[in-house]
């Protein structure tokens, strides 16, 4: 078994990436994904909300990830998530917004490395309402 075969096995089991799942993606990897990202002074990381509904087939595959931002975007499909930030750290209550229009997709060789994809350690999983949510606008069947 070659290391991409290795790598890829240890992450799959490692790595909880389904549907409904946090992380914090650094910026180049979103500027490398969307056209006109543009990197805000200061600011490394943004959050991702994973939306994938099967496991990867390779450390070469994608997972769909939707983007947080600070302010939501125009309509009623986002989802607002609060509590990603570490509790007394000035974001804490601040809610992240997440959209659906424009999934992206994150190579899976990306996911744990430090300076690239990592979970959130402070909230690695949407709340369950926060996943009813997600759920709801992902079906297009909005309450």
């Amino acid at each position: 078994m070659d290391s991409d075969a290795r790598r890829f096995k240890m992450l799959d089991f490692l790595l909880d990436y389904s549907k409904g799942t946090l992380w914090w993606v650094d910026n180049d990897i979103w500027k490398d994904v969307i056209s006109g990202f543009v990197m805000k002074k200061g600011q490394r990381k943004h959050p991702g909300l994973s939306i994938a509904r099967k496991k990867a087939e390779g450390l070469f595959s994608t997972v769909p990830m939707l983007i947080g931002t600070s302010k939501p975007a125009y309509g009623s499909r986002v989802l607002e998530v609060r509590h990603m930030s570490p509790e007394g750290s000035a974001h804490h209550d601040a809610p992240g917004f997440f959209s659906p229009l424009r999934p992206y997709l994150l190579r899976f060789d990306e996911f744990g490395r430090a300076d690239r994809i990592t979970q959130n350690s402070t909230k690695p999983r949407l709340e369950r309402d926060e996943m009813r949510r997600l759920d709801e606008i992902l079906s297009g069947k909005e309450a």
